[in-house]
């Protein structure tokens, strides 16, 4: 990629279209290459894009810039990047475009990794917005993807979510006269349906967009790795694995686990009807969790490896609309199967039971009684491991607990546990326990460096 931006470099203080100066380039992509601009006749500055240099001009890549241009020209959102001018310069294509001082989305999420809950439903909202408006002018983005947002600072401190690359776009109704049904876009973010031939529909952006809130609470896409006929086979065949899950140590609410796995529904039909409806749905969730008297924790719900033989379907199902009633019920259905587990001595049913009972417990904004859980099963594990029995999970437990202590600022005892959990661990070997509980202590010391320890710190 730097050959192509050297070479790129070399049109900076060009002229393009008798309007236009090029200066440096600020971005390149698989098809083309950005450069910051200055309109000569106002003076302000723009975004030109134009074909990278290292090949010739195709057929294809001339439809992708005039798609663009004729779509994305017809969009006026808060949240799309505006095309305000198109032409060709020597038979070069170029397309200008207002210039966002901004970070690419995929960018954000590379050096930051997984954003924070809140941060990630209000980008992702803001990208069905301008969705919704594509939608109601009769167009589908088709590769709605972390590299085609920018993120930019807002005076008000926020951030602001705009979307572009409209080459891939396609009209709803389908076209059937120009519609060839062949599969473009990125394998990661490629709906179904649209792998089995079928049109591009509000339905598939709506997937696409759940696959990106997916990565934003993760750091990955759900089917990602392998070559493209894998990922492809992935998205048809495999259920993807819920965010809890991928990541246990962020706590992802139910609730908006809910509103990931029901926009990745295989079935276009089970997902959001679509982009305003997603929307609402996701505004409708942060509104609700803002109104909660605790703030989210980072909790390590999920394990991997010998607990998983253990049923799932033993345990109760959690739900976005789970009563005080349903809930206490829940609770004691949880108890009943920890002490079942505790009386035969299966470690690993009892390690589910307790994780599954502090999940509970902290979707009803009880941290501390959830604490309480937790360090009854780690008294009860470690009276197995001192009877000689194995308890090879006991480090998922006592890294949840630690999870709970450092967000309710006792962080010398969290830093303390997660040191605890890498020695078990590391006993058990267990590779991810040990990456676990590594990650959970850098967080702890970038936390601590950045405030003055307390007195329970020290």
């Amino acid at each position: 990629m730097l050959d192509i931006i050297m070479a790129a470099s070399k049109r900076c203080g060009e002229l393009i279209g008798g309007k236009y100066v090029l200066g440096d380039v600020i971005g390149a992509g698989g098809m083309g290459v950005v450069y910051g601009a200055v309109q000569r006749s106002l003076g302000r500055r723009v975004a030109i894009k134009m074909p990278r240099p290292d090949a010739p001009v195709q057929a294809d890549v001339l439809q992708r810039f005039r798609t663009e241009a004729f779509v994305a020209g017809r969009l006026w959102h808060r949240n799309i990047v505006a095309v305000i001018d198109y032409g060709d310069c020597g038979g070069v294509p170029f397309l200008v475009m207002e210039h966002v001082h901004g970070v690419l989305l995929g960018r954000l999420l590379g050096s930051h990794g997984p954003l924070d809950v809140d941060v990630a439903l209000d980008l992702t909202s803001q990208i069905l917005d301008a969705l919704a408006e594509s939608h109601a002018c009769g167009i589908i983005h088709a590769d709605v993807k972390a590299d085609n947002v920018l993120v930019e600072s807002t005076r008000s401190g926020g951030l602001s979510a705009r979307l572009f690359d409209f080459g891939l776009a396609k009209a709803h109704p389908p076209d059937k006269a120009n519609d060839t049904h062949l599969l473009y876009g990125t394998p990661e973010y490629i709906a179904p349906e649209l792998i089995q031939g079928q049109p591009a529909s509000p339905a598939s952006d709506v997937y696409a967009t759940g696959v990106l809130l997916y990565e934003l609470l993760t750091g990955s896409t759900p089917f990602a790795g392998g070559c493209t006929q894998e990922i492809l086979s992935r998205q048809l065949n495999d259920d993807p694995i819920a965010p809890s899950r991928r990541r246990g140590d962020l706590f992802i609410p139910a609730v908006v686990e809910s509103l990931v796995m029901r926009a990745l529904a295989k079935h276009p039909g089970e997902r959001f009807e679509d982009a305003e409806m997603f929307g609402s749905e996701i505004r409708r969730v942060r509104s609700s969790l803002a109104r909660t008297s605790q703030p989210l924790a980072p909790l390590l719900f999920s394990t991997t490896g010998p607990t998983q033989r253990w049923p799932q379907h033993n345990l109760p199902k959690r739900s976005k609309g789970m009563t005080l009633r349903e809930g206490r019920g829940a609770l004691g259905h949880l108890h009943h199967e920890a002490e079942a587990a505790n009386a035969v001595g299966d470690s690993d049913r009892m390690v589910h039971a307790y994780l599954a009972i502090a999940r509970t417990l902290v979707d009803q904004h009880e941290p501390e009684q959830a604490i309480a859980e937790l360090e009854r099963a780690v008294e009860r594990l470690t009276a197995e491991v001192e009877a000689g029995r194995s308890t090879p999970s006991l480090w998922c437990v006592l890294l949840t607990l630690a999870a709970l202590y450092g967000h309710l600022g006792d962080r010398g005892r969290a830093r303390r546990l997660v040191r605890s959990a890498h020695e078990h661990a590391t006993r058990v070997s267990s590779a991810i326990g040990q990456e676990r509980a590594a990650t959970l202590l850098a967080r702890l010391e970038r936390s601590m460096a950045m405030q003055k320890p307390s007195s329970a710190e020290r």
